[in-house]
């Protein structure tokens, strides 16, 4: 599942909200984004593009509850499985 990330949208949130969707669990069900990541970091990082034209691009991915999560930049976040396929 890939979303945009919009200016001024907090990249933690987006997050967040997207693991929800993708996992189909209410955000209240999903463990603190923090015991995976540093959720100011992500903000910090993305609002550094927003306000910057020369603000460098990054990618930062880990899991994050049942997923995968890759965020390219402060443009978009990939969610995808990190659970092993069943046969």
């Amino acid at each position: 599942m890939r979303v945009e990330i919009e200016a001024g949208e907090e990249v933690s949130q987006v997050i967040v909200r997207t693991v929800s969707q993708f996992e189909d669990r209410p955000v209240v069900e999903l463990p603190l984004l923090s015991e995976a990541v540093d959720p100011d970091a992500l903000n910090k990082l993305s609002s550094a593009r927003f306000d910057s034209t020369s603000a460098d691009e990054y990618t930062v991915s880990f899991d994050y509850s049942k997923s995968h999560i890759f965020v390219n930049g402060s443009t978009s976040i990939v969610v995808s499985s990190n659970q092993p396929q069943q046969s």
